[in-house]
């Protein structure tokens, strides 16, 4: 990886997974991507320590965002995660925070501060 720091990108979304991989891979990051919470644990777990972060969509097939971290949690893995949607109401409970995630549509730059922010 050559020092760089990788970000686990999860979102059914194909096209929001390839728009925000291609702008973190330009700022450096290596960014693993995911369609699932389930496919993220497993890339999460091959990786472990060497995660920097998690950008997650919270409404997804075969395991929501939500219920990822959940399992994190209960396995002890505490990755900062920045999670995003389009219409989710409340705050986001991990690791004793409550997290607000980012209302999609996501601008770039609106991104871009909430990674240095949370992973920072």
């Amino acid at each position: 990886m050559g020092g760089k720091k990788t970000i686990v990108l999860v979102d059914d979304d194909i096209m929001v997974r390839d728009v925000f991989s291609r702008f973190l891979t330009g700022k450096g990051y290596d960014v693993q991507t995911a369609a699932n919470g389930e496919d993220a644990l497993t890339k999460i777990e091959k990786i472990d320590s060497g995660v920097y972060g998690i950008i997650s969509d919270i409404d997804m097939p075969i395991l929501n965002g939500i219920e990822m971290a959940k399992r994190l949690e209960e396995k002890g893995k505490k990755y900062p995660i920045v999670f995003m949607s389009g219409d989710y109401p409340g705050k986001i409970e991990y690791f004793g925070k409550k997290l607000k995630p980012l209302k999609k549509p996501i601008a770039l730059g609106d991104l871009e501060k909430a990674v240095e922010k949370t992973f920072g």
